[in-house]
Formats: C-alpha cells, sequence, structure tokens
C-alpha cells in the first residue's frame, strides 16, 4: 500500500512541463482554426486485373438477352505527385491533393449555397493498360470485337486544378463546377487491333496474323476543362404536365422545362415505350440558373500532336506511319441537357 501511495505522490509532483503540455493562448487557437481542411499526399502504386465487366439487357432487342463489356483488363498504374521536379516543374509549385468545405457570405458563388471544394494538386497519373471489349449472349462475354492497348501514358496535372461539388441552394441534386488544368499528357501508343486478323479472307487461321491501328508518340500540352454539370432525377407525371400547359398554368421557357415537356409529350402518345423516370445530366448553365462561378462546359487544348500509325504490335512498332496529325488552340464548348431513361 506504502509503494501505491508513493508512486501516486511522485506523478503529482513531476511538473507539467514533463509531459510536453502547454496552455495555448486565444490567438494561437485561432490560427490552428484557421488551418482547417484535409491536405493529402499521394504515392500510390496500383495492379489491377479484371476478367469480365459486363453490361446486360434482359430483353435485347427482339425479347432475347444480349451483353456488353470488357475482359481480361490489365492495368500498372502510378498516381501520385508530378516525378518531372526542375525539368518540368520546380519543386515550390508543386500542390497535393486537398479537401475544403466553405459558403460564400455574400451569395455569389452558388447563390450562397455550401460546397466541398477538392484540390486536384500538380498530380501525375503514369503506367499501361489493355483490355478486350466483347459482346455476348451471357454474363461471361466471348465474342471479341477486338482490343485496346494503352503504352507509355503519363499525365501531369497544373497548379490551381480543383472540381467544386454543391447543391446550387436547391433542395437536392449535385452540381460539379469543374477547373481541371492538365499541362501535359504523353501516350507512347495507342493501338486498337484485331489479335486474329481477318481469317475468313483466307479461310486459313494459320494465314492471318494479328493487326493494330491507332495513334503513336501522342502529346497533349495546356489541357483546360471547365464549366459546370448537374446530376438530377426527377419522376414526370406527363398526364398532370400536358394539363398545365393546356390551360395555360404553366409555359415552359428554360431548356429543362422544354425537353421535360416534350419527353412528357411523348410519354403520352407512346406509353411504356420509356420510364417516367429519368436521369437529367445539365451541361453548363442549361438550367437556367445563372452563377458567377461558371457556366458552359469549356474543353480547351493548347496542343496536340500524334502519328497515326499501323502495325503487327502493340506498341505500332512494327509496322507503318500514314501520317502526322497537328492540332492547335482548340476549343469546344457544351451547353444542354440530357435525360437517361430505361424502355
Amino acid at each position: 500500500m506504502k509503494k501505491i501511495l508513493a508512486l501516486v505522490s511522485m506523478l503529482f509532483l513531476l511538473p507539467i512541463s514533463s509531459f510536453a503540455l502547454t496552455v495555448m493562448q486565444d490567438d494561437q487557437m485561432s490560427s490552428i482554426t484557421g488551418q482547417a481542411g484535409v491536405s493529402i499526399a499521394t504515392d500510390i502504386y496500383l495492379g489491377l486485373q479484371v476478367d469480365t465487366v459486363a453490361w446486360g439487357d434482359s430483353d435485347g432487342t427482339d425479347g432475347t438477352v444480349g451483353w456488353v463489356g470488357i475482359s481480361d483488363l490489365n492495368a500498372d498504374l502510378f498516381f501520385g505527385l508530378r516525378t518531372d521536379v526542375g525539368t518540368g516543374i520546380a519543386a515550390n509549385d508543386l500542390e497535393v491533393l486537398t479537401i475544403d468545405v466553405g459558403t460564400d457570405a455574400t451569395g455569389a458563388l452558388y447563390n450562397g449555397a455550401s460546397y466541398v471544394r477538392i484540390g486536384l494538386g500538380t498530380f501525375e497519373l503514369n503506367g499501361n493498360m489493355d483490355m478486350d471489349f466483347e459482346l455476348g449472349n451471357a454474363n461471361t462475354l466471348g465474342q471479341e470485337l477486338g482490343t485496346l492497348d494503352i503504352t507509355g501514358m503519363v499525365v501531369r496535372g497544373a497548379k490551381g486544378s480543383y472540381v467544386d461539388i454543391t447543391t446550387m441552394g436547391r433542395n437536392s441534386g449535385v452540381t460539379l463546377n469543374m477547373n481541371v488544368l492538365i499541362d501535359e499528357i504523353n501516350i507512347a501508343s495507342t493501338a486498337w487491333g484485331d489479335s486474329d486478323g481477318v481469317v475468313h479472307v483466307y479461310n486459313n487461321a494459320a494465314a492471318a496474323g494479328a493487326g493494330y491501328t491507332g495513334l503513336a508518340n501522342l502529346d497533349i500540352d495546356n489541357l483546360a476543362i471547365t464549366g459546370m454539370l448537374g446530376i438530377d432525377t426527377v419522376t414526370l407525371d406527363y398526364n398532370s404536365i400536358v394539363a398545365d400547359v393546356a390551360s395555360g398554368a404553366w409555359a415552359p421557357s428554360t431548356n429543362p422545362e422544354i425537353v421535360l415537356y416534350k419527353l412528357s409529350g411523348l410519354m403520352a402518345a407512346n406509353p411504356g415505350d420509356m420510364s417516367d423516370t429519368l436521369v437529367i445530366l445539365t451541361l453548363g448553365n442549361a438550367d437556367g440558373i445563372a452563377d458567377a462561378a461558371g457556366g458552359d462546359i469549356n474543353i480547351n487544348v493548347g496542343t496536340m500532336s500524334a502519328t497515326s500509325a499501323i502495325g503487327s504490335t502493340t506498341d505500332l512498332t512494327a509496322g507503318a506511319q500514314m501520317g502526322q496529325i497537328y492540332i492547335s488552340n482548340a476549343n469546344i464548348t457544351v451547353d444542354g441537357l440530357v435525360a437517361i431513361a430505361a424502355h
């Protein structure tokens, strides 16, 4: 008992500093809370093998089942910080993956709704992958359409890339605001091929070998993908919609309203042809919700170059060049709506 009391007394007599604890002042606490958010540095090597990934239609076009998908998927990938420090990017320009949650108090950004911002950082994705595309009357597929081989792929992200996720102030639904900046994409070869050639031409399997065609030395510089993408689901009561329009209670004016009205008419005229529940993809500001953060989806390419080649191997080296491809300062703008239903 005396030993226990002595031990307790020693613990109380130890100076607080021996526990490496100090009292934090208010100004220190404020600096800590001001550093909220998550930073993630990655250095991941991924080896992936998948036998089959299939999509099936239970009644097909004539009441019989059909499947399409990929088989023998193999990938060997790396994802982490850029490895070209000193040659392609300065060390002090490296950025890690970040996750923050914020709200614009002025209400100008996303109509005042809160949002998650995922900073993509100066990432690098590199590696190789190959897969077979197949059809079949079962989920095991088996009827090969062709093979796709991608070798020597390197994708390097630029500073300042992020994706915001928000509701835009609506009750539900997802809106993505993209600001994805890619410094470069390099792929040694992208080849589509036929592993057994055109056997029926020769009527001799031994005479027909594999053939591949595609792009060699693909190089894309200064790629930027910006703008907004909305994802929503809706179930239409098309009888009510038709009645409201006929009575003048509702006059569709924006793109989503017009599209949904047209679909409601299609459903009413051909009941059973498609489901009344839809997935709605809003591209750009097609939903009519103006916002200072972004608008139409824009895809900008600084330069793109590649060699069109054909050959007997997947790396396209054992063959011939068909020509050169060069594109500069290309811009694609997308604004609209896609409605997806079952039939």
